[in-house]
């Protein structure tokens, strides 16, 4: 469930409470298939299931820190053996499908079980949303965030689900209304002021951390397959590839730098010709995944200029940034920043998107457009505002080269793979 938000609230009381009177005529909670007044209600007190209906407080809880900590395969056996005893608790079944999702698994009968027990509970059809977006079915998505939002006018993480999936559709309107309903609800917030900037064409200068954040953290599990199985994304080893191309390891090979390392797909391309291997990283989920590759003798999780302020100078021989301009529009401190932590005839490789055409109403007097934020929350930037920048900072330009960055939704995004000397 890439990018979307999932729902669970812990403390939502799920014991049963003294129904009302068009209550009393539903079938029984505890599962004898007679209305309610027939069976527990009958006689004027409610009688004890066979089974609970649900776990404790204290349970919900720790199956949620399960959840967010990662830890999916352990809570999907844990969870087995909770329905066992509660085989009717909602929050679990709930809670079961998305575990069995994020292992990449199928979750949405357990969701559908969830909601069959508990169908007017916003966040079952907003994580049952989820999956069918997951799916491709976007129409079902769709339906099942709106009802979310009718159960819950105020549900902010439906808003953002059902806007980002609008948006991808290209129906701007719609998904504008959803993240102003979202800033309406949490004012102030600038992942989604990121998102309204993007689609109202407000040309900021960079997404901000906690957008960046919190993109990566929900996709780091599902990274590296998405990027090079569906996207057709080999960026990191083509940048590697221009590296040795134009520049010779020594014996002692290089210190390297990888900024926005991610996963650590940079990484593992590179490792063999450096000496030391730095990373980089805003995202911890993702840095967890580098770290676990056990090639970096160092990572560092901060924002890009702040880990380089605090490096030396003539520290590195190369710097790579794979797909990680795209978050960043302006980069002239950036560039700087590299040409002084760089040594001398060292490199940096780094990819960038396609600036292809100018907006109807851009900047006036005839000025081109360095950056600029696109409706898809990324930057791109045109070539002759790197070109300033590298003649400005004493860069030679080794090679500037067309190419597909990755495909994305079925048509190509297209961009350039750089390297300059320092």
């Amino acid at each position: 469930m890439v990018g979307r938000s999932q729902s669970f609230d812990p403390e939502k009381p799920m014991t049963y409470s003294t129904p009302s009177k068009e209550e009393q005529l539903e079938p029984c909670p505890c599962g004898s298939g007679k209305t309610f007044e027939k069976c527990c209600q009958e006689g004027g007190e409610q009688k004890k299931p066979d089974k609970e209906i649900a776990p404790t407080a204290a349970e919900r809880s720790q199956l949620v820190a399960m959840l967010n900590a990662g830890h999916h395969a352990e809570l999907e056996h844990v969870i087995k053996a909770l329905l066992e005893r509660c085989p009717d608790a909602a929050f679990v079944w709930n809670l079961f499908g998305v575990s069995l999702e994020m292992q990449g698994k199928d979750g949405l009968s357990a969701l559908q079980k969830a909601m069959t027990l508990l169908p007017n509970d916003a966040e079952i059809q907003n994580n049952i949303g989820n999956v069918l977006g997951d799916r491709g079915r976007a129409a079902e998505a769709e339906a099942y965030y709106r009802q979310a939002l009718v159960l819950n006018p105020d549900f902010f993480g439906a808003y953002g689900n059902l806007g980002g999936m609008l948006r991808t559709q290209g129906k701007m309107d719609e998904a504008l209304a959803c993240f102003q309903q979202q800033l309406r609800l949490a004012p102030g917030n600038t992942v989604v002021a990121h998102h309204i900037a993007a689609i109202t064409g407000n040309n900021t200068e960079r997404a901000p951390g906690q957008y960046v954040e919190k993109v990566f953290d929900e996709y780091a599990d599902e990274f590296d397959a998405h990027l090079q199985q569906v996207l057709g994304y080999d960026a990191p080893e083509r940048l590697v590839a221009l590296v040795t191309g134009h520049l010779t390891p020594p014996p002692q090979k290089w210190n390297v730098l990888d900024l926005g390392c991610g996963t650590g797909l940079v990484g593992l391309a590179i490792a063999p010709f450096a000496r030391q291997l730095v990373g980089v990283d805003l995202s911890s989920k993702m840095l967890e995944k580098a770290q676990a590759r056990k090639i970096y003798q160092r990572l560092e999780r901060l924002d890009l200029l702040a880990m380089m302020h605090g490096e030396k100078s003539s520290s590195y021989d190369v710097i790579i940034l794979a797909d990680v301009f795209i978050y960043i529009g302006k980069v002239d401190e950036i560039i700087s920043e590299m040409k002084r932590i760089l040594c001398p005839g060292g490199v940096v490789a780094f990819s960038i998107e396609t600036l292809d055409a100018l907006p109807a109403d851009g900047p006036s007097q005839g000025d081109p457009l360095e950056y600029q934020l696109k409706d898809t929350g990324r930057y791109t930037q045109s070539v002759g505002y790197m070109g300033r920048l590298a003649s400005a900072n004493g860069f030679l330009i080794n090679a500037m080269v067309a190419t597909q960055i990755r495909v994305e939704g079925g048509k190509p995004v297209n961009g350039y793979l750089a390297l300059w000397q320092s």
